[in-house]
């Protein structure tokens, strides 16, 4: 549960509003200001309830990222410092996001479903199902989820991987993709089985390489990865159960029959992906599963 803030710092009106706090801050600093700052970013959407409960009060990198999407979203220069002069900016988007009206809340759906090309039919109640295998939820915090559907692996079939992008209201739809290198080579990465935390790759201002980072459910980048050690194409059990870790996953385009990332997941119909999850600046979970 979130920490109260003193009723003076968030009361602008006769009704109870959240405000951003009246103080410059910056990453390294703590304390209710901080607090009050990561509950303004919670509720305009560019940090997570899960983020904040690591640590509240603390002007961390998860601060400082969100710190940065808002100040992209609103056109403003992206120090990731909060000013006074950013007050005015943040206060007025939290009025909006208080006056916007509540959307009628959608019942999870049980029964939607879609074909999968060599995979076959998959309805949301089993999209559902195996994002919890690998200990997650579908649509946490109204945020999209994509189900990676990865082939067993076989030394006689060849890989075939699909993104399943998963909405709420019951919107699905997949996308062919690689979770893993496609071609063979020594001591290549492949994504753990597991649940991730995507986030868009800024640097400069910019959507760099048009790409997402790969972090643990945690926030970090640093994350678990298999290795074909022996430069066969494919994963063995004892490769998959070995695991080792990378900071260099990234979730982009560049798919081909034979794609030349050496470990990050790549997406056929990028474009149509990024569309799907609610384009560049979106943020969502990723369960990738061994199907």
């Amino acid at each position: 549960m979130l920490e109260p803030i003193s009723r003076a710092a968030s009361v602008t009106t006769t009704a109870t509003r959240l405000a951003a706090p009246n103080t410059e801050l910056h990453q390294g600093e703590r304390g209710p200001a901080v607090h009050q700052l990561q509950r303004c970013l919670v509720k305009l959407g560019h940090m997570t309830r899960a983020e904040l409960s690591t640590g509240p009060g603390i002007f961390g990198p998860r601060t400082l990222d969100a710190m940065q999407e808002f100040q992209r979203k609103h056109d403003l220069p992206v120090t990731g410092r909060f000013t006074p002069a950013l007050r005015d900016v943040m206060n007025a988007a939290l009025r909006r996001a208080d006056e916007a009206p509540t959307p009628t809340p959608t019942p999870t759906p049980s029964g939607p479903s879609i074909n999968i090309a060599g995979y076959g039919k998959l309805s949301w109640a089993k999209a559902t199902a195996l994002v919890k295998e690998v200990g997650g939820r579908v649509n946490p915090g109204g945020q999209p989820t994509v189900l990676a559907l990865r082939t067993a692996n076989s030394a006689t079939s060849q890989y075939r991987d699909f993104f399943v992008v998963l909405k709420p209201g019951g919107q699905m739809k997949a996308f062919q993709a690689t979770t893993r290198p496609t071609s063979a080579g020594t001591d290549r990465a492949m994504l753990a089985e597991g649940m991730y935390s995507l986030v868009p790759r800024w640097r400069d201002g910019k959507f760099n390489n048009d790409a997402f980072i790969v972090r643990t459910a945690k926030g970090s980048m640093t994350v678990p990865v298999a290795r074909d050690r022996n430069g066969d194409g494919f994963y063995s059990v004892s490769e998959r159960r070995n695991l080792s870790s990378s900071s260099e996953i990234r979730v982009h385009r560049g798919f081909t029959s034979s794609t030349s990332s050496t470990g990050c997941l790549n997406v056929k119909d990028y474009d149509a992906f990024l569309r799907a999850i609610g384009g560049r600046d979106a943020r969502y979970n990723l369960a990738v599963v061994d199907a």
